[in-house]
């Protein structure tokens, strides 16, 4: 009953014993929670002699802050009772900032990786991707912490003539150039597979239904949306190409999650239309690729290496049809 109706609202209003239940029972993870309200907060302070209420807010605070892996949602406590004050109501959560140094960091190597090996249209979209999300960090966070805001926005700033540079760059090429002929040999091997599989297709009079594993998140948006352009400025070769998405649900706090990460539900109908046939080309991260089962895919291609032999197995794994192919690429250091 639940479920059904984390799907179809935004906004649940119950009692704090029913949230309490939910989240000691694991029937909704933090992760899907952005603000919790509570309602005469008072009642969550000191009661008597105890030196601690038992109430079910208190319990709920208490069942948060000892979640230290998970997404840690805001808490805004309402109260007519002018005798309690914050200290005694207990329920402040210390809020993770997103974005420290070191994800900073990350940040930049993720977007010259991407710049390296998947060309400057890719970079470029890499870094507009990135910029949205700091934007938001910095709307959220910015009237809160002066000195975190200016961080920020010096970091944006640095992003944004990192993406004119690349703009400039481009500004004489043509179409093809920027989405075809300056890409990595490594996404022009792609192309070539899926044209082949697909006029492969067209003798044998069937569909393409195909997987593409990366392993990063921000990789698969990009690539994502390489391949939506192909489509769009060569129809006749890629027209039949329906791509989408899917990097997983994963309770495990970090910024590149929330920078491309779809919401559960746009995911969910992702992976419908993916199944249904209304799209054929699905670009996953291999977070998917232990729950992922389509009975029609017929072509799996793993573009990132696999690290062990278990994620080779799992991704191998997805190939059910028949007649399925499955691609690994391999850089040319690990041939033998």
């Amino acid at each position: 009953m639940w479920k059904e109706k984390f799907k179809k609202y935004h906004v649940l209003v119950m009692t704090p014993q029913i949230l309490l239940r939910l989240l000691t029972h694991r029937q909704i993870h933090l992760s899907k929670i952005n603000l919790i309200v509570f309602d005469e907060a008072h009642w969550a302070g000191p009661k008597r002699n105890l030196a601690k209420s038992n109430h079910d807010y208190t319990q709920i605070v208490d069942y948060i802050r000892n979640q230290v892996n998970e997404h840690q949602p805001r808490i805004l406590g309402l109260s007519a009772n002018t005798d309690s004050n914050e200290e005694e109501l207990n329920i402040r959560i210390t809020t993770k900032l997103p974005l420290g140094p070191s994800k900073l960091k990350l940040c930049l190597e993720q977007i010259y990786e991407i710049l390296i090996e998947m060309g400057p249209w890719c970079g470029e979209n890499a870094i507009k991707y990135f910029s949205i999300y700091f934007e938001y960090i910095l709307y959220l966070y910015g009237h809160i912490l002066p000195p975190y805001k200016e961080i920020l926005v010096s970091f944006l700033r640095i992003l944004e003539t990192c993406r004119s540079i690349l703009k400039e760059f481009m500004s004489e090429m043509t179409e093809q150039q920027k989405i075809i002929d300056f890409v990595s040999p490594k996404m022009k091997r792609l192309l070539e597979l899926l044209l082949n599989f697909k006029n492969n297709d067209e003798k044998l009079d069937k569909q393409i239904c195909g997987l593409v594993f990366v392993q990063r998140r921000a990789e698969c948006k990009t690539l994502t949306s390489w391949l939506t352009e192909l489509k769009k400025y060569d129809p006749d070769n890629f027209g039949f190409m329906e791509v989408g998405y899917a990097v997983g649900i994963s309770n495990q706090p970090g910024f590149l999650k929330s920078l491309v990460s779809s919401t559960q539900k746009t995911q969910t109908r992702t992976l419908e239309e993916f199944r249904s046939g209304k799209k054929n080309l699905l670009i996953a991260t291999s977070v998917l690729e232990e729950g992922l089962d389509v009975g029609g895919c017929n072509l799996v291609v793993r573009y990132d290496f696999p690290h062990t032999l278990r994620d080779y197995l799992q991704s191998k794994g997805r190939a059910r049809n028949n007649d399925s192919h499955y691609v690994l690429f391999c850089p040319e250091k690990e041939r033998y």
